[in-house]
């Protein structure tokens, strides 16, 4: 529990053998549920998780029997999290990308009951919170930017950063069944949660690269990031204009 509230991390996981255990061994001590989605690898990865459920009993291993995605993965344990009874669900990649130490930043805006989402911001104005790779820089400043176009967002934004926590009730005003289910999945959590009125907090987060190897190629993610962000900016225009203000769809850095 943290501040009465019960919390689960969604961990989606394809081929990270060599890297989940230590992602498992790193969550906090406060988290009631670890759901780990193996999302049908090819190497060690589910045996890792099961033998990492011995010793923890808050993880729940879970597989799917075919590739569905990163995305699809996520709402796998979204679902599974809302089952076991969350207040709050936070992304953790199984890749170890997402800084354990940050985790109460993430959930505080949601505690408080000031927003219902929080996601992780990892640069400070355009340089990152830590390392980052020049190439996904550069992507990342570029599909930001363009996300805050097709969404209307006028406030600093990471649209890649898959670190982030959503309240149950902002899950269940989410249409679970529709996101994304690859790489896009971000974004198009981004600008579903914008549309649908949730409000929004940014949280500063470390940046964290390391032995970790990408399974994103960009030939084909970033066209369909593109696509994604288009059907977003046309169901915008069609739909209700987004707001801001204290009674309406929010963004907040907290500098804190």
């Amino acid at each position: 529990m943290y501040r009465d509230l019960r919390i689960a991390v969604a961990v989606p996981a394809h081929n990270e053998g060599r890297l989940i255990r230590r992602t498992l061994a790193r969550v906090p001590f406060f988290v009631d549920d670890i759901v780990v989605v193996d999302d049908a690898s090819s190497d060690g990865t589910s045996g890792e998780v099961r033998r990492a459920a011995l010793c923890d009993p808050r993880i729940h291993a879970l597989a799917h029997d075919r590739n569905r995605g990163v995305g699809a993965s996520i709402v796998t344990a979204f679902e599974t999290s809302l089952a076991l009874g969350a207040d709050v669900v936070v992304v953790m990649d199984g890749d170890g990308q997402m800084d354990p130490g940050d985790l109460p930043s993430m959930i505080d805006p949601i505690a408080g009951g000031a927003f219902d989402v929080a996601k992780g911001l990892r640069f400070d104005g355009v340089r990152p919170r830590g390392t980052m790779p020049i190439g996904r820089w550069i992507g990342n400043l570029v599909l930001s930017t363009a996300t805050r176009l097709a969404s209307g967002w006028r406030s600093p934004l990471d649209s890649q950063c898959g670190y982030v926590a959503l309240s149950a009730g902002a899950l269940s005003r989410l249409p679970l069944g529709e996101l994304y289910a690859r790489y896009g999945f971000p974004n198009d959590l981004f600008l579903r949660s914008v549309g649908a009125g949730l409000r929004v907090s940014c949280v500063p987060v470390r940046s964290v690269y390391g032995a970790e190897v990408s399974g994103i190629r960009p030939h084909v993610a970033v066209p369909v990031i593109f696509w994604l962000l288009a059907r977003g900016w046309t169901r915008r225009l069609v739909g209700a204009p987004v707001r801001h203000g204290a009674s309406q769809p929010a963004i907040e850095v907290d500098e804190a």
